[in-house]
This record gives C-alpha cells, sequence and structure tokens, in this order.
C-alpha cells in the first residue's frame, strides 16, 4: 500500500511539472534571471577582487567551461539562477519546495516537500549550497586543469541556485503557502521586467553565522514569531515578506481561525484605512492603506464592488478584497530591493572568508597564516601550487582542526619550496573547515612566498648582507655563490 501511494505521489509530482511548470513559479525565470543579474553588477568590484585573490585575472569576466558550455562567471551564477526552477528529480517537486513559511519553517505548502531552504541544503540536491561549497574546493584544489575549470564554472551555477531560492521568499504567496496557478504578483513582474524596482536594500547582517550549513539568516533569523510584525533590521527576507505583504487568498486573514492553512496574523485591517484612489487604467477605486505597521504600503489591497454591503461580516468581506497592478508595483518596489540586497549578501557570505600567508616577523624565518575574517577558522589549510604541467600538487597541509581565531594568527609554519613549480615562489593557500558556525567552507587565496618578494639591500658588508622586505628586515651572513644564486629570486632596488 506505502509502495502504491509513493507511485501515486511520483505521478502527480511529475504531472504537476509537466502540466503546470510555467505557471506555478514565483518569480518568472526571466526575472530571476534579471535579479540575479543586478546583483553581480551592483557587487562586481567586490567579486572582482576576491575573484582575482583565487587567480581568476578577469573576475566576472573570467570565461569557464564545463561540458560543452563556456560562459563568462557573472554568466554561470545567473544561469543557475534561471535554471533553478527546472532542477527537480523523482523525490522533489521544485514548484512546490521553493516555498517557504517562516512562522512553521516549513514550506506550507505540504509539508512531504521541502522548504526553499531545506532543498538549498538537500543531499538530494546537485545544486545545493553544499554542492557549491565543494565544487569550489575542487576547483581550487583538482590536479586537472581542465577538471578545476568545470568544478569552478558548476561551483558559480550551484550559487545561483542557491540565490533563487532566496529570491523567492520575496514574493509573498512563496511564505504564506499560497500555491496558485497563474500568480497575480508573478505574471505582474514577468510582464513589467524592464520597469521593475533593482536597487538594492542591502542586508546588514549577511556575516552572522547561525546555522552549520546554508547561512540560514537570508531565510530566516528567527526574529519574528507572528506578535510583532517588522520592517527592516535583524530579520530574513521570508520574515519580513511574510510579515508585511499578502497574497491572493492571505489578505486580512487574521480573522481565518488559526488552523485555517490561509490564517496569517499580519498584515491586519485594523493597521489600514480605506480611501478612494485611481487604478492604473485611471477608475476610480478603494485601496486599503497600511499605515499602522512597520511597513506603509499605499496600495496594499483593493475592495471590490460589493465589499460594503457585508460590514461585520469579516470572512465574507475577504471574498471582496483582492490585488491590482497598483498593489503589486508597490510591493515589487519593496521586495526586488529586498530581494536583490539579501542575495548581494549571500555571495559576500560565500566569498567572506579572508585569509593570507604572510613572513613570520617574530621568528625572522618561516611564515604564519592571517585569518582577516569576523569569523573563527577550524579545519585544514594547505598550500597548493602548479607545477610545469599545469597540474596541481600539495606543497603543504596543516593539521586537522588547525584554529585560528578571527582577526588572529596561525603559529610559525614552514614547507619545501618545490622544485618543480610553473611559478617559483607563487601559491594558492586553501582552507576547508568551520568557519563560525558553519561547516565545510571554503576559503582560497594566492600567495608569494618571501623568496620572491620585492625588495632592497640595507647594507652590504663582505659576505654580509641586509635585506628589507615588506618590512621585514633579513639580516645573516650568506656566502658569495649562494647569495648570487639567492639573488636571483629576489629583485633589489
Amino acid at each position: 500500500m506505502k509502495l502504491k501511494k509513493k507511485f501515486l505521489l511520483l505521478i502527480l509530482n511529475i504531472t504537476l511539472i509537466f502540466l503546470y511548470h510555467d505557471r506555478l513559479d514565483a518569480y518568472s525565470l526571466n526575472v530571476h534571471e534579471k535579479i540575479t543579474e543586478q546583483v553581480i553588477k551592483q557587487n562586481e568590484a567586490k567579486l572582482n577582487k576576491y575573484l582575482v585573490n583565487i587567480g581568476l585575472i578577469n573576475g566576472v569576466e573570467e570565461e569557464l567551461k564545463s561540458g560543452n558550455d563556456t560562459r563568462k562567471v557573472r554568466k554561470w551564477i545567473a544561469y543557475g539562477s534561471w535554471k533553478e526552477d527546472l532542477n527537480w528529480n523523482l523525490l522533489n517537486n521544485p514548484l512546490f519546495s521553493h516555498f517557504y513559511n517562516p512562522l512553521t519553517n516549513k514550506s506550507g505548502v505540504g509539508d512531504t516537500w521541502f522548504s526553499a531552504y531545506d532543498w538549498a541544503n538537500a543531499s538530494i540536491n546537485p545544486w545545493s549550497w553544499r554542492a557549491a561549497r565543494n565544487k569550489f574546493y575542487e576547483g581550487l584544489t583538482l590536479k586537472i586543469k581542465a577538471e578545476r575549470e568545470k568544478a569552478l564554472a558548476d561551483a558559480f551555477r550551484a550559487i545561483g541556485h542557491v540565490i533563487h531560492l532566496v529570491e523567492d521568499v520575496a514574493v509573498p504567496a512563496h511564505t504564506k503557502g499560497d500555491l496558485h496557478i497563474s500568480e497575480p504578483y508573478e505574471k505582474y513582474t514577468d510582464k513589467n521586467i524592464g520597469s521593475l524596482s533593482y536597487a538594492s536594500v542591502p542586508f546588514q547582517y549577511w556575516n552572522v553565522s547561525i546555522s552549520p550549513s546554508a547561512p540560514k539568516q537570508f531565510w530566516d533569523l528567527e526574529s519574528y514569531n507572528g506578535s510583532i510584525p517588522y520592517g527592516s533590521g535583524y530579520i530574513g527576507l521570508a520574515e519580513y515578506t511574510n510579515a508585511n505583504f499578502a497574497s491572493s487568498d492571505t489578505i486580512f486573514s487574521e480573522t481565518l481561525l488559526g488552523l485555517d492553512s490561509h490564517y496569517f496574523p499580519f498584515p491586519m485591517k485594523s493597521s489600514s484605512i480605506l480611501y478612494e484612489g485611481t487604478n492604473s487604467q485611471g477608475k476610480k477605486t478603494k485601496y486599503f492603506k497600511i499605515i499602522k505597521e512597520s511597513e506603509n504600503i499605499e496600495h496594499f489591497a483593493v475592495a471590490g464592488r460589493f465589499y460594503d454591503i457585508f460590514e461585520g461580516w469579516p470572512n465574507l468581506q475577504r471574498s471582496f478584497i483582492s490585488l491590482d497592478d497598483k498593489c503589486h508595483d508597490d510591493y515589487q518596489k519593496k521586495l526586488i530591493p529586498r530581494a536583490v540586497g539579501y542575495s548581494a549578501g549571500l555571495l559576500d557570505y560565500f566569498f567572506g572568508g579572508e585569509i593570507d600567508m604572510v613572513p613570520d616577523k617574530e621568528t625572522g624565518s618561516g611564515y604564519v597564516i592571517e585569518n582577516n575574517s569576523e569569523e573563527d577558522m577550524n579545519g585544514t589549510f594547505e598550500l597548493w601550487y602548479d607545477d610545469e604541467n599545469d597540474a596541481r600538487k600539495i606543497a603543504w597541509k596543516s593539521p586537522d582542526n588547525f584554529s585560528i581565531g578571527k582577526k588572529g594568527k596561525s603559529t610559525n609554519i614552514t614547507f619545501t619550496s618545490p622544485t618543480d613549480a610553473k611559478e617559483p615562489c607563487k601559491y594558492i593557500l586553501v582552507f576547508r573547515g568551520q568557519m563560525g558556525q558553519e561547516q565545510g567552507a571554503v576559503v582560497g587565496k594566492i600567495v608569494k612566498a618571501i623568496e620572491c618578494v620585492t625588495g632592497r639591500i640595507v647594507s652590504i658588508a663582505g659576505s654580509r648582507i641586509i635585506v628589507r622586505l615588506k618590512g621585514l628586515v633579513l639580516e645573516t651572513n650568506i656566502p658569495e655563490a649562494t647569495w648570487q644564486q639567492t639573488a636571483k629570486a629576489i629583485r633589489f632596488d
């Protein structure tokens, strides 16, 4: 019997995907891609800095090949965002797993499905947050150059898939479990894609680490529990959307019984006023304006022709309240900028780790690793280099559970310089482990060993030489033959 039920569920799953896929989305595929392109454009300088630091000298314009497909980094991220609505398998239906109700931490459209946040972490999701981290690590460390390139392309695509799942909770229906074929707000944004508000409203708590997997703060900071609405500040995007906006079947639903799937405490009708305005066609229309809660919305909802007849019958009146284009436009002016801002924060978080390897000034030899991040790091640090055939090899590896506190540095480390390096003294430092609360974080940085750092001679007396390298003074007796050999690796002023 259980097998039969699962089979029927599978058939229903496949049928819904093929029949209604293009009408059950949140933002359309094109709107998702457009939002993500704006995220990249508005954060291009920061992205370029990080990408250059891992060897992608053209930043977001760097071309990467995966299979038969070659795209720039910016396009791989946007492509992942576009592709997520087509990301399904026999155990999951993205039409339902792109919902997240912050009051229950579940999808809200049937608890058999993943929520948007759970899907971002699901082991069966080939484009999950963990997949992005793993592919990124492979892109920094795989032996064969073409395989590294493919892994990086796949990592950036996976980031785009997860960004899509953040953007989805900037749609009221997707935070209130309100499943519709042909969702009106989605239709409006798709129709007006060229005139939507893409300016970013930054999310200042992007670097708060509160979960061991995908950074949950972008969906839900557990601040809103239905008692007091929040408009900004310490609040996840799903919380903001749920508390301040309505979908077709959840307008002023606070009068419903708590067990009703359309019941939500906010926004409340008592926080609004009803006034007469004009709709987008110039016709007189009665609008509800939210004035008392955290977000003042001029055109929150429309009172229909028969609304006044059922005065005193709030649940009947609800049947004559709807949303029109002016409502949708007011909504998108607040929601899309936050979709941009929160998605930009997700990118910042993914690339948020900062590490470096510098000479150990205290001992005068060897190196220390600096953790310049705002989070403690505990895991494995590795030093990689490319040989003359572009094969990536490891030069040094720390012990497991090697810890460096935030804004701290390691103990002294030493290693033997390889003799087959394509570019002597050039390495990529890679961290993999726990950063803050997140397990499996990955950080990379191109570093130079001291013997290749530009310096200047302070003084020479016979075989005694004093050299200043980036503020570090080296003083030693060097036999002339050794000095001649060493000088090849140091450029003196």
